[in-house]
């Protein structure tokens, strides 16, 4: 973890998905928490790219997380990632359950490559 951490901005941004119980994170420390108890939550299991799609400052990422919880839960999650680059450092990170969403929020035309 602490390689993905070394390309996070100072100021980066996490937006979970808007259904998720969790706000918006502010500051590398706050993202590390946040992605930190993800982890935690969820088991700790490594995700596994399905997509990646280079949009320039941009990468839509589809990604299936494996959930072995605490709780004795086993199943899968997939996710619509869209992180945003600067300067070669990671600024911001969008979850989303929907993919539609996730391309709604790139303004991506359905029939793109991307959105397939």
């Amino acid at each position: 973890m602490e390689a993905i951490y070394a390309v996070w901005d100072p100021d980066i941004v996490i937006r979970p998905d808007p259904d998720f119980p969790e706000g918006t994170c502010f500051g590398r420390e706050a993202a590390q928490r946040f992605w930190e108890s993800n982890r935690e939550m969820m088991g700790g299991a490594r995700l596994i790219i399905d997509e990646e799609h280079d949009l320039g400052d941009r990468c839509l990422v589809r990604i299936r997380q494996p959930v072995h919880s605490r709780s004795g839960y086993e199943g899968a999650y997939s996710w619509s990632v869209i992180v945003t680059t600067r300067a070669q450092k990671v600024i911001m990170v969008e979850f989303f359950i929907d993919h539609d969403k996730a391309l709604a929020a790139l303004a991506l035309d359905p029939a793109s490559p991307a959105a397939q």
